[in-house]
């Protein structure tokens, strides 16, 4: 019994290396030679625009703090959070928690419901452009998590650069 929990736990594995693996060939990307990533690359917006300023700036706070977990720099993370609270203008219970965090970890397992809740904040405000909603299937343990972002490529938040282009793009929000 032993040898079969064993086995399906190593497919298991297994089957999530090769979606990232797939993933990657399908979003091929020349690969990153720094170690450190340039802000002005993860954040490009030149493209995005929405009908009103709030918008805009609740979604450049969000992609500061997408863009810090990317870096795995958790002091701009917190710094992302308390711009994104600024905006907002009330307490979200996610952006709260990533602003006090301590860890990686605790800021990176609220991005699956900060991006749903940015997504439904800003995607009826776009007017050019469009936000990919991004996915890896190994975030979180494996129980998957999805961010936004204003490009295709992939930069996994959920990893930093373990992990960087693992994950695809579930779809497209225009």
């Amino acid at each position: 019994m032993k040898n079969l929990q064993s086995i399906a736990i190593a497919s298991v594995l297994v089957l999530n290396l090769m979606a990232c693996k797939d993933a990657g060939e399908t979003n091929k990307v020349e690969q990153d030679t720094s170690k450190e990533l340039n802000e002005e690359e993860l954040s490009k917006t030149a493209e995005l625009e929405f009908n009103n300023e709030t918008s805009e700036q609740l979604f450049n706070s969000y992609l500061k703090i997408k863009d810090a977990l990317v870096a795995s720099n958790l002091k701009e993370a917190n710094s992302g959070a308390k711009e994104l609270k600024e905006v907002l203008g009330e307490d979200l219970k996610t952006v709260a928690i990533i602003q006090e965090a301590k860890t990686l970890e605790e800021a990176r397992a609220q991005m699956p419901k900060l991006s749903d809740e940015i997504e439904e904040l800003v995607s009826s405000s776009i007017t050019s452009g469009a936000i990919y909603k991004q996915y890896c299937p190994m975030a979180l343990n494996n129980t998957g998590g999805y961010w936004l972002s204003s490009e295709e490529k992939i930069l996994n938040p959920y990893f930093g650069d373990k992990m960087l282009k693992c994950g695809k793009i579930d779809s497209k929000i225009q």
